[in-house]
């Protein structure tokens, strides 16, 4: 009889359990250069029976020249998703310092909430990857564009020389 009722009360805790929204970003791999602030966009949506409340979002980054500004999560993405409701846009915006350094880097983004304004649960987080790309070109490109002006200068010379 004991197996029975636990078994009665587990099925019934599950079927009160609430999913989670989906948070699907809109690619993998977002880009930037020193000084950007570049947006995170994707797509939340709520495939749930209930509302779920969007309360905090948090995040990692692994480059000390990259950091979160959480302005969009606060005033543009919706605060609750109704059942079957879906909202696409900016999520959060990553700042990347104006001294900062090229190179691939990695992230993630995790919603927080539940089923009202006092739930923090984790509910969804998705991974990706920010490359910093300079804007400065690399030593070996500036020599041969300046070798290539100075050819171009010689030759428009030389040619200015023989007409005259």
């Amino acid at each position: 009889m004991r197996l029975v009722l636990s078994l009665m009360l587990m099925m019934g805790m599950s079927g009160a359990a609430r999913g989670s929204p989906i948070l699907t970003l809109d690619s993998p791999i977002f880009f930037g250069a020193p000084g950007d602030d570049v947006p995170i966009t994707g797509t939340l949506s709520n495939p749930d029976p209930g509302q779920i409340d969007l309360n905090n979002i948090s995040g990692i980054l692994t480059s000390p020249d990259l950091s979160f500004d959480l302005t969009d999560f606060f005033t543009v993405v919706p605060n609750v998703l109704n059942s079957g409701d879906s909202y696409s846009g900016p999520i959060v915006a990553v700042l990347i310092d104006p001294l900062g350094q090229s190179g691939d880097f990695f992230g993630s983004v995790t919603l927080q909430g539940g089923v009202d304004t006092n739930a923090f649960d984790d509910l969804a987080t998705q991974n990706f990857q920010f490359t910093i790309s300079s804007s400065v070109p690399e030593p070996s490109s500036l020599r041969l564009l300046t070798g290539g002006i100075i050819t171009l200068l010689a030759v428009h010379r030389r040619v200015t020389k023989r007409r005259s």
